[in-house]
C-alpha cells in the first residue's frame, strides 16, 4: 500500500517530485483558464480575484510544468472554511499561516499527474506575484535572465525545492521592486532613465544646482552646500510623487530634474484635469537634446498613465532654451503674463480625448479601418451586418473601430479591432477593449488573431490569455499569404478573458 503524501518526509517528497524545467507549453494557459473557472465557482462566496502567475504564465521561457494560480479572497474570509472547501474538492493543503494558504493538485504517491497546480490563497491586495509576472512579460530581457538563473540552479538543487526557491528570492524581490517603481516612473529614453530622488543624490544635485546659470533660468535659489541640496531632496523632491531625477545612463548620475508641479502650486491658471510640468538640466548638458527626450517621456506618462486632459509649461520670458524645448515637443504658446514681477510665458499641450459611440447604419463607411484589422473584405462582410460596431473619435475624426458578435455559448467575440496608424501607441486600442468589457461585464470576451508578436503581446498585456487555436485558418480562408512582422500567418490564435479576471484588473486599477 502506497504511503500518503502527508506521511512522507520532506526529503522523500523532494525525491519523488524533483525540479524539472521544460520549454514553454501554450497549453499551460488553457489549463490555467479551466482551473480558474473551477476555483471561481468553488469559492464564489469569497469574492475571489484569480490570476495565472508564475513562470508558466510567461511566454518563451522554460518553467517547471506546474501551473501556479493566485486566489485573492476578501479580508474577512475564514481560512478554516476555505481550507475545508478546497480539501473537499481534492486539493491538498501544504502550508498555512494567518494570511496565506497553499494547496497543490496533481501530486500523487507515484509522482506527478499529467496536470499539476499550485494554488496560492492570499488576502485581497497581497499580490506581488502579479507584479513579478507582468514585469517579466513586458521585459523579455529580464525574463531571459530569470530563465538563465533557474537553469543554473537546476543541477545543484534538483531535489531540494526549498533551497532552489531561496536561491531565486533576491532576483524575485529585485524584479518586484522594479515593477513597483516602474508603475510610477517615466519610460526610459535612449540616453536617460528616471527614478525618484534619494538623499544619497545630494552631491550630484549640488554639482549642478550650485551653478548660477541653472538657478537663474529655473527661478530658484542657487544651492550653496551639499546639505542644502539634501534638504531640498528631503523637503521638496521626495514628498512629490511625480518629481523624478533625470539619470544619464552612461554615468548613472542624476544630471537634472523633471516632473509635475504639486497640485495647487501652479504658476498659471490651469484647466480641469491639467497639471504643470517643470524641468531643468545641468549646464554642461544644455543643447544636447536630453531635456526634450525627458519631456517626451513625461508627456507620454501624463497622457497614458495619468490620463490628463492637458499639460501646462511656464517659463521665464528670458529662458529661450526652455521655450524651444516646449515647442519642439508640441506645446503651443498661450499667454504672456507676470509672475511675482517676472515676465513669463505659458505653453499648453492638449491631449486628444477619445469618444466612443455605437454605429448601427452605414457600417461600410468604415471599411478602410476594418481592412487594417482584417485584410479580407470578404471575411469582413460575414460579420458586418450581424456585428455590433463601436467607433472611437478624437477631435471629430474617427480613429478606431471595434466589431463584436454575441456567440450562442454566451461569449462575446471581438471580430475586428483597428486603430488608425497615426494614432497608435496612445492607449486607444486598450480603451476600445475596455469599452466592450464594460458593455458586457458578465460575459466572457474572446478574440482571434494571427501569431503577430506585437499583437499577441498587446492582448496579453490587456489581460487576455491563450484559449485555443484553429489550424490553417489563414491559409484556408485567405487568397494570399499574410505576412506581419516577418511572420507568415497560418493558425488563428484565440485568447479570452473571463468576467472574474476582468474584475481582478479593475480592482488593481483602483487599489
Amino acid at each position: 500500500m502506497r504511503r500518503r503524501l502527508q506521511d512522507m518526509t520532506l526529503e522523500e517528497l523532494w525525491k519523488l517530485f524533483p525540479i524539472v524545467l521544460t520549454p514553454h507549453n501554450p497549453q499551460w494557459s488553457f489549463w490555467a483558464e479551466e482551473e480558474m473557472r473551477s476555483l471561481s465557482s468553488i469559492l464564489a462566496g469569497y469574492s475571489p480575484i484569480i490570476n495565472h502567475i508564475g513562470s508558466t504564465a510567461i511566454p518563451d521561457i522554460q518553467a517547471k510544468p506546474i501551473v501556479d494560480i493566485l486566489v485573492e479572497c476578501s479580508p474577512d474570509a475564514e481560512w478554516r472554511l476555505i481550507k475545508d472547501i478546497l480539501t473537499h474538492h481534492g486539493y491538498i493543503c501544504m502550508s498555512e499561516s494567518e494570511n496565506r494558504l497553499n494547496f497543490n493538485k496533481g501530486y500523487t504517491p507515484s509522482g506527478y499527474a499529467d496536470k499539476v497546480f499550485h494554488i496560492h490563497i492570499h488576502r485581497t491586495g497581497d499580490n506581488d506575484e502579479i507584479l513579478f509576472r507582468d514585469y517579466l512579460f513586458s521585459h523579455p530581457d529580464m525574463a531571459t535572465e530569470y530563465e538563465k538563473l533557474k537553469l543554473s540552479l537546476l543541477t545543484k538543487y534538483r531535489n531540494n525545492r526549498d533551497a532552489y526557491t531561496d536561491a531565486k528570492t533576491y532576483f524575485i524581490r529585485k524584479v518586484i521592486a522594479l515593477s513597483k517603481q516602474s508603475k510610477d516612473n517615466l519610460t526610459d529614453t535612449n540616453r536617460l532613465s528616471f527614478r525618484h530622488w534619494q538623499e544619497a543624490d545630494a552631491e550630484s544635485l549640488y554639482k549642478y544646482a550650485s551653478d548660477t546659470r541653472v538657478s537663474e533660468m529655473a527661478l530658484w535659489s542657487r544651492h550653496t552646500s551639499v546639505e542644502m541640496s539634501r534638504q531640498v531632496i528631503r523637503d521638496f523632491f521626495m514628498p512629490n510623487e511625480h518629481t523624478y531625477a533625470m539619470v544619464l545612463k552612461e554615468t548613472d548620475e542624476p544630471i537634472g530634474c523633471i516632473g509635475l508641479v504639486p497640485a495647487g502650486e501652479e504658476h498659471f491658471t490651469t484647466l480641469a484635469n491639467e497639471r504643470e510640468a517643470g524641468y531643468w538640466i545641468g549646464y554642461s548638458y544644455w543643447g544636447k537634446g536630453l531635456t526634450s527626450e525627458a519631456l517626451k517621456s513625461l508627456i507620454d506618462f501624463c497622457e497614458h498613465k495619468l490620463r490628463l486632459g492637458s499639460l501646462l509649461i511656464t517659463t521665464d520670458a528670458a529662458n529661450k532654451a526652455s521655450q524651444r524645448v516646449a515647442e519642439k515637443c508640441g506645446f503651443k504658446f498661450i499667454a504672456d503674463y507676470d509672475y511675482n514681477g517676472t515676465p513669463s510665458k505659458a505653453f499648453r499641450m492638449m491631449f486628444p480625448s477619445l469618444k466612443i459611440r455605437e454605429v448601427t447604419e452605414n457600417k461600410r463607411n468604415f471599411m478602410d479601418l476594418f481592412l487594417i484589422g482584417d485584410e479580407s473584405e470578404v471575411m469582413i462582410m460575414k460579420y458586418l451586418d450581424p456585428g455590433r460596431l463601436h467607433v472611437g473619435s478624437t477631435n471629430n475624426e474617427v480613429v478606431a473601430v471595434i466589431m463584436t458578435v454575441e456567440n450562442p455559448d454566451g461569449s462575446v467575440e471581438v471580430k475586428n479591432l483597428a486603430v488608425d496608424p497615426a494614432y497608435r501607441c496612445k492607449g486607444i486600442g486598450k480603451r476600445m477593449l475596455d469599452h466592450i468589457e464594460n458593455l458586457y461585464p458578465d460575459k466572457k470576451i474572446i478574440l482571434g488573431t494571427g501569431e503577430t508578436p506585437s499583437t499577441i503581446r498587446f492582448y496579453k498585456s490587456c489581460g487576455y490569455k491563450y484559449s485555443h487555436r484553429i489550424p490553417d485558418f489563414f491559409t484556408v480562408n485567405y487568397t494570399h499569404p499574410i505576412v506581419e512582422e516577418g511572420v507568415t500567418l497560418c493558425d488563428m490564435i484565440y485568447l479570452s478573458k473571463e468576467p472574474s479576471i476582468r474584475m481582478s484588473n479593475d480592482t488593481e486599477k483602483h487599489s
